[in-house]
């Protein structure tokens, strides 16, 4: 009888699409943490080894440089962007960060970060922050 119930249950509350990226992005991030704190991580594959470096060079043009090409090379894969983000240059933290939530807009107000009711409020899934995976004070 419980189990029926539970079903029944879980049936009802499904997750919303945005739910469901942040999800996956959440378990993508799970994999690639085990990876790097477990050591067995060989590090980084070109182009991202080298695009994540000079995203902490000291001029400006080619931490834009980097950033461009970054986005453009993990549209297919993002999991080197959570290896960013857990390198020691706090620059090179950040802009992974941005990157990646830029790469997942959400789904439920298209990444305008505002609701869908007349536009008046910030989006109820994101937060109004226009992207899958809002920003946390642990980021």
């Amino acid at each position: 009888m419980i189990p029926i119930l539970a079903a029944a249950l879980a049936g009802q509350f499904s997750p919303s699409a945005n739910e469901a990226d942040r999800g996956d992005l959440e378990f993508i991030r799970g994999v690639e943490e085990f990876v790097l704190s477990s050591g067995r991580g060989r590090g980084l594959p070109e182009p991202y080894r080298g695009l994540i470096e000079r995203l902490g060079d000291s001029s400006w043009r080619e931490r834009d440089a980097a950033t461009k090409g970054l986005r453009e090379a993990s549209v297919t894969d993002q999991r080197w962007l959570f290896w960013g983000r857990r390198h020691p240059d706090p620059e090179v933290r950040l802009r992974s960060n941005t990157i990646l939530r830029r790469l997942n807009p959400c789904s439920s107000c298209e990444g305008s970060g505002k609701s869908k009711n007349w536009g008046l409020w910030p989006c109820w899934d994101c937060q109004g922050t226009a992207t899958a995976w809002p920003w946390s004070m642990w980021d």
